[in-house]
């Protein structure tokens, strides 16, 4: 098929290059700008710049092959700035296009269907492109159903970094990363990709380099569950680069439901996950995780390093490894006194916390609410804070942190070990994700001290006490019975 938007003239040639017909279908005005053009099953389908406002936009025309009438019509919102964008046809009437998405977040693109039947366009998944000055191409595989890009990323300041095809699966709600392959970068070279049966052709280069890859042989994979994987792109790409071992991803995003009911079953089909920050001890305390001790590698790091071991061990087993470490909760987090989030108010909260839980052996020292009280008493004597009558004062330090965990159902443990070692070597160097900690004396480890469904009472009660009468009577009250619902949760 070919289109001259000049002349307006549509071809339909054979495989052996026969004129099969010609027609002409006026597409193209003063207000319309045709910048691509498709065939689907049903449509010949346009993709147009409307020039008619204030603001171009995307316009989306498709054709009747059989008639040549318009018969679809799909507006895109209105651009505040051009995007670049690269389109393909994928299965039924639908294309696939991928975009970056600097008005988000420029180190990644989306790729999105856009069905024509159905009048609606989808995000389906992200690939990390680094910045908006990356350069990127789609096609799609239809016996497989998956979108296959290649991506040459450039940062801001023109660094390049090697070319790398993924592929993502559209039929799986998942969309995991199935393969992915490094290409040398070739400079100004504009990346095309195309794909027939299973073999995958990539032109990269300015002399016309063309590279294929067997995508029926993909190599050793592990695969990792977590709420963005974008988190993680530099990791990934670093390790599979190094290793040549991939790493699918799973985003479960805020789906946390469907994480627990895979570990919950004993799942196989993933190797890794990134448990849910507020409830990390649920995992620990259900014994959702491999016991990383049993790997020489990963005990070593994780003995030495003073903060990654207190964050990380549970009796005498390792839960895994810290994502990071920090001293988030401090006087940079809150604001001053004079507002009901005040340094003040905010960390007395966490530090009565600190003080009187421990989720790691299920007890709670406050069961008389005693302490408590003299914390809602505060509170309600000092509703936008009050730094010199903090009730506990504020030498605490707490440390929290993030965790990557090995699956215990996981069947790829040899790969996933590799990974946990490359990427604690990573985020523990120089400049790294870890806090230099010295000694553990005085600290506190968040997650030990604050599990939202055992602290919920407190908060409960600390966010509703300016709607008491303010009696020292009252206020005990609610303390005895916010402590009572905390003592009960616990032995629950």
């Amino acid at each position: 098929y070919t289109y001259a938007k000049d002349k307006g003239a549509l071809c339909v040639y054979s495989s052996a290059s026969e004129l099969i017909s010609e027609n002409v279908l006026a597409v193209e005005s003063d207000e319309l700008e045709i910048k691509d053009f498709f065939v689907t099953d049903d449509y010949y389908v346009f993709v147009c710049w409307d020039k008619s406002g204030d603001m171009y936009f995307t316009q989306y025309n498709a054709y009747s092959k059989e008639t040549l009438e318009l018969v679809v019509t799909l507006n895109e919102k209105k651009a505040t700035y051009t995007p670049v964008r690269e389109y393909c046809a994928s299965k039924g009437n639908t294309l696939l296009k991928l975009e970056d998405n600097g008005r988000y977040d420029s180190r990644y693109a989306k790729i999105a269907e856009i069905n024509l039947d159905k009048d609606k366009i989808t995000d389906l998944a992200d690939v990390n492109v680094v910045s908006i000055q990356s350069k990127f191409n789609i096609s799609y595989n239809p016996k497989t159903d998956t979108a296959i890009v290649i991506v040459a990323p450039t940062d801001f300041s023109g660094k390049q970094y090697p070319l790398f095809i993924s592929e993502h699966s559209l039929s799986d709600p998942d969309n995991i990363v199935h393969q992915r392959f490094y290409v040398n970068f070739t400079d100004n070279a504009k990346p095309f990709i195309s794909i027939y049966e299973n073999i995958v052709c990539v032109i990269c280069a300015p002399n016309n380099e063309v590279l294929r890859f067997d995508y029926l042989n993909p190599p050793e994979s592990i695969t990792l569950a977590c709420a963005s994987a974008s988190d993680y792109d530099d990791i990934i790409s670093a390790f599979e680069k190094e290793t040549g071992v991939l790493v699918r991803t799973v985003n479960y995003g805020n789906d946390t439901t469907r994480l627990d009911i895979k570990l919950m079953a004993g799942d196989t089909d993933f190797d890794l996950f990134e448990p849910i920050y507020l409830h990390q001890h649920k995992y620990f305390l259900s014994g959702y995780y491999e016991d990383l001790s049993k790997y020489e590698g990963l005990k070593q790091r994780l003995d030495s390093d003073v903060a990654a071991n207190l964050v990380s061990r549970l009796g005498e087993s390792y839960v895994g490894i810290p994502t990071y470490i920090a001293n988030s909760y401090n006087r940079n987090t809150y604001d001053g006194d004079g507002s009901p989030r005040a340094y003040s108010i905010m960390m007395s909260k966490i530090i009565y916390c600190a003080y009187n839980f421990d989720v790691t052996t299920k007890t709670y020292s406050d069961t008389d609410g005693d302490k408590l009280y003299k914390l809602l008493k505060f509170i309600y004597d000092n509703p936008n804070g009050n730094e010199s009558e903090m009730p506990f004062g504020d030498d605490c330090f707490i440390i929290d942190n993030g965790f990557l965990l090995m699956n215990p159902s996981g069947t790829h443990k040899e790969n996933s070990v590799k990974f946990l070692e490359y990427a604690f070597d990573a985020w523990n160097g120089i400049d790294g994700e870890y806090l230099n900690l010295e000694s553990t004396d005085a600290v506190y480890v968040y997650w030990h001290s604050f599990a939202w469904n055992y602290v919920e009472p407190i908060y409960m009660a600390s966010n509703s006490i300016s709607q008491c009468d303010g009696k020292n009577s009252t206020i005990k009250e609610i303390a005895r019975e916010a402590a009572r619902q905390v003592k009960m949760r616990l032995e629950g």
